[in-house]
């Protein structure tokens, strides 16, 4: 509800900021639309995960197959941009197990 009244006050307080040209609080704001994206964003993050086991453990496993250095690079890579992305989105992450 908060979202749809925040909404709703900066479309108005926009349509009299542009009506009196205060550049000032139109920059207002579009930081503050900027905020709501932001937590629509979050929010939709989550409605994601709303499945009954959602809340378990989940485990990946990444082999490097055949290839030599560029594959085991590749893994390397893929495993480092995995772990940054479940941490931005704030999961717990834990690396098990390593093969050099």
């Amino acid at each position: 509800k908060s979202l749809t009244s925040g909404i709703n006050d900066a479309a108005e307080l926009f349509e009299l900021s542009m009506a009196e040209e205060d550049w000032e609080t139109v920059e207002a704001v579009g930081q503050d639309v900027e905020a709501i994206e932001t937590e629509v964003a979050k929010l939709e993050f989550k409605r994601m995960f709303n499945q009954p086991m959602d809340p378990s453990n989940c485990y990946l496993e990444i082999q490097a197959g055949a290839g030599g250095t560029e594959a085991q690079d590749w893994a390397s890579m893929l495993e480092r941009m995995y772990m940054r992305y479940a941490e931005r989105k704030g999961f717990k992450v834990t690396l098990e197990e390593e093969s050099p």
